[in-house]
């Protein structure tokens, strides 16, 4: 009698981690951000040293109301690449809805000084300053995100708002022409 050898397993195929990241993008942009989750999980179970990564994870978290896990993904992307503005600009976003005014100062100037041409940044730290009713304060920010991003109609929006704010109705109307 013959003895039939048992099947070899087949190979387990390790997951090219950027692949799943790109699997991940495509589920956040499509709002699937449980999925997105599991994508970007896998990535980094690969490959933890990918700043961007974890900045994305922190926004899929943060989409999923789990403030606290998004801010240790946004300091671990952090970590790992300091001059990752976006990363800093994220953090100062969230910190921002929380309230944590000082916070998300610093996160915004941090992000700015990663990046000094990062507009966005200058439209979070102007929303800031209004939020907390430093109207005047409010003004320099969006001046400069204007100068940057002159085809933004946030930029220019916010600062014709903040001029109006700070009781500077003329440079409000000429903010909007």
């Amino acid at each position: 009698l013959g003895i039939t050898p048992s099947p070899t397993p087949a190979p387990t195929e390790t997951p090219d981690p950027a692949q799943a990241y790109l699997d991940g993008l495509v589920a956040y942009e499509a709002g699937n951000y449980l999925l997105a989750e599991k994508y970007f999980r896998a990535a980094l179970a690969i490959a933890p040293g990918q700043a961007n990564w974890h900045n994305s994870l922190g926004l899929t978290l943060a989409q999923l109301g789990r403030k606290d896990e998004a801010v240790a993904e946004y300091q671990t992307a952090i970590d790992l690449d300091p001059a990752l503005a976006e990363a800093h600009y994220n953090l100062a976003a969230l910190y921002h809805a929380l309230k944590e005014w000082a916070k998300a100062e610093a996160a915004y100037q941090t992000a700015l000084k990663a990046s000094p041409n990062l507009a966005q940044a200058y439209i979070g730290l102007g929303n800031l300053y209004q939020d907390q009713g430093k109207f005047a304060e409010a003004l320099g920010p969006y001046e400069q995100a204007v100068a940057l991003a002159p085809a933004s109609l946030t930029a220019q929006l916010n600062l014709a708002v903040a001029y109006a704010n700070a009781g500077e109705l003329a440079k409000a109307i000429a903010a909007l022409e």
